[in-house]
């Protein structure tokens, strides 16, 4: 009975040592598998990084092409809206100018009418004559 406990002690013994053998191989494998994605992820971040600044660049490029534009509409939008300002008023003068020349000949045709008028003969209102 001594031999077989023995034997079983040894065979217990023996199947620990394999099974920790096969725990360590895995752990082995699977640490080493964790250690190169850590590194592969490590490797594409920094790889990633090496990004930032041209995304950067090509933010503050997009920024300066947008305000560029921006400017320039403000000012042809501005030199549109000052030459249109500029025309309506010159129009405005042209049209009084214009209503002043024709007051000025219907004031002197109503005085000739007048004047022919009371010529004939013909009674006028005298409120006709002022204006």
């Amino acid at each position: 009975m001594y031999d077989h406990l023995t034997r079983a002690t040894e065979e217990e013994r023996r199947q620990k040592a394999l099974v920790q053998s096969q725990i360590n191989t895995h752990v082995g494998g699977i640490m080493a598998t964790v250690n190169a994605q850590h590194n592969q992820t490590t490797a594409s971040l920094a790889h990633i990084a090496g990004f930032l600044p041209w995304l950067e660049d090509c933010r503050k490029t997009a920024h300066d092409v947008s305000h560029a534009r921006e400017e320039k509409w403000r000012m042809s939008s501005a030199t549109f809206h000052d030459q249109a300002r500029k025309d309506r008023e010159s129009a405005e003068k042209e049209i009084l100018e214009l209503l002043k020349a024709q007051k000025s000949a219907l004031d002197r045709q109503n005085k000739i009418l007048v004047h022919l008028c009371e010529s004939q003969g013909v009674d006028v209102d005298p409120n006709l004559d002022e204006g």
